[in-house]
This record gives structure tokens, C-alpha cells and sequence, in this order.
């Protein structure tokens, strides 16, 4: 992830960056190339590695993970790292807001 494009999210997105500040708001990570049930561990372990990160759901079908917890570019730079291309997917509602609309 470039440096505008994490200025462009922090600038767009009403949550908090900092782990501290985050608390337990739900974000969801945009996440590429995942094609096997080995991928969703390696990201998981990835996600779960960050400080503040408190839960992780990743869904191989959509590409997405819900977290808790923790800064979302931290989050989505140490999935990249793992080599699967990562970032915040601000078009995706957080569990937690579509559960407030049904």
C-alpha cells in the first residue's frame, strides 16, 4: 500500500488509526490472491500478529476479513507482506453495522 493510499484512507475513514483507539470496531481488509484453506490460516496468523488485533474472520469465497481491533494499514501491510495483497475495503459494511440494518 502506498503512501497515498494510506493518507487517502486515514483521511476517508472515521475510525481511528491507532491500535489503542481502535477498541473493538469492526473493519474489513480487502485481501487478494487466497485460493486455498492453507491461504486463510497464513492470513489469520498474519492479522492475529498485529498488537491490539482481538478477533479475525476471513472468508476465502469473498477475499474479505472482518477484524477487531488493531490499525487497519498495520493490519493490511503485514497480510501483504505475506504475499497476499491487502487493504482496507471501505465500500464493505462491518459486521456490526449490518447487523444494526436488518
Amino acid at each position: 500500500m502506498s503512501e497515498s493510499q494510506r493518507a487517502e484512507y486515514r483521511s476517508q475513514s472515521s475510525k481511528p488509526a491507532s491500535p489503542a483507539d481502535t477498541g473493538s470496531r469492526p473493519y474489513t481488509l480487502k485481501i487478494e490472491e487466497m485460493s486455498c484453506a492453507a491461504c486463510v490460516s497464513r492470513v489469520e496468523q498474519a492479522i492475529r500478529s498485529v498488537d491490539g488485533v482481538q478477533d479475525v474472520a476471513v472468508n476465502l469465497l469473498e477475499g474479505l476479513a472482518q477484524v477487531v481491533g488493531g490499525d487497519p494499514i498495520q493490519v493490511a501491510e503485514h497480510v501483504s507482506a505475506q504475499g497476499y495483497p491487502a487493504q482496507p475495503d471501505q465500500a464493505a459494511a462491518p459486521l456490526a453495522d449490518v447487523a444494526k440494518s436488518t
